[in-house]
């Protein structure tokens, strides 16, 4: 994660005020795209580190990617980048990895601006089965991933990424997230590096997707590349990892 701006305000701050703050610090750097003050949503962490995982998902592709991966192990992991640039209507999100944090302790409330690098790697695919307008623009062809954890871990024991989590998406206007810190510390130092509770913070981000996206029921598995062992196309070999899928 990287930090554009870091602004402190006394606790406890007005949710109105942090509302309008939210407004403004996300029209100054472009990005986020809330509709308006009223209707900007800020994200407690709690709604999405205590979600349940589902059974299964789906993994929605082209057929020769689905037999690359059936025959030889090989899978593709995408970046925030990718989506944020992307030219394809079914992936391009302008907002994805740009975010804002509320960290709100004993003492100060502060607002973080940032955004996720390239090391930090995605998967995504869907909890809906069945091939829909909104799954088509994947691919035709598509294999279930029926045991999430084992998938996840055979992925990071492969490659030697970091598993952060594993989670489906909550879908918001705006991806604003707050974090309560029950330290009293004063206020932040914009020079120093993200601390555990940002980093905490970039993952519950990762996961949250625009409102006009919420049709692809999205579940994303997320590692982080710390020894940036992973090629700039993202294409892995995990031959392991077949074994936790069913291809129909």
């Amino acid at each position: 994660m990287f930090r554009q701006e870091t602004v402190a305000w006394k606790t406890p701050l007005p949710f109105a005020k942090q509302q309008a703050i939210s407004y403004n610090v996300a029209s100054h750097f472009g990005h986020l795209k809330p509709l308006s003050v009223e209707d900007l949503a800020i994200t407690d962490i709690s709604e999405i580190s205590g979600r349940d995982l589902p059974t299964q998902v789906i993994k929605h592709t082209a057929a020769e990617y689905v037999e690359l991966f059936r025959d030889q192990g090989i899978l593709k992991l995408g970046t925030f980048r990718e989506y944020r640039e992307s030219d394809d209507p079914a992936n391009q999100d302008s907002t994805e990895g740009q975010l804002m944090v509320w960290v709100k302790q004993s003492d100060f409330t502060y607002n973080d601006v940032g955004g996720a690098d390239d090391r930090f790697k995605i998967f995504c695919t869907s909890l809906n089965s069945n091939k829909t307008s909104e799954t088509s623009g994947y691919g035709d062809s598509k294999y279930v991933i029926e045991d999430l954890q084992g998938f996840f871990q055979a992925i990071a024991q492969t490659t030697g990424m970091v598993p952060l989590a594993l989670s489906s998406c909550l879908y918001r206007n705006s991806r604003v997230l707050q974090v309560e810190d029950k330290k009293t510390t004063g206020p932040p130092n914009p020079l120093e590096p993200p601390t555990k509770i940002h980093r905490y913070a970039q993952l519950g981000l990762s996961f949250i997707k625009p409102d006009s996206h919420k049709q692809h029921e999205e579940f994303r598995f997320l590692w982080h590349d710390r020894n940036k062992s992973i090629p700039a196309s993202g294409i892995i070999r995990c031959p392991d990892a077949r074994k936790f899928c069913s291809f129909i």
